[in-house]
């Protein structure tokens, strides 16, 4: 069992980071980001999720293509 703590490495083959900012260089919140194109295997992911969710899809509050 893991304890507080503990760390995990998790390797992924991409990584995105940054800060959406406004005209004035101030942090805008709530921002949603779409991951896109998407390659191959992470394309099929996103199809069966979204093929799964049906309708809700775009309700959705967190999609695995978004953060």
């Amino acid at each position: 069992m893991k304890k507080l703590g503990d760390w995990e490495v998790i390797r992924r083959k991409v990584a995105i980071a940054g800060c959406i900012v406004d005209q004035q260089n101030q942090p805008i919140a709530k921002v949603r980001i779409t991951i896109i194109p998407k390659a191959g295997k992470f394309k099929k992911q996103i199809e069966n999720a979204h093929r799964m969710a049906g309708a809700d899809w775009e309700k959705m509050k967190k999609r695995p293509n978004e953060t």
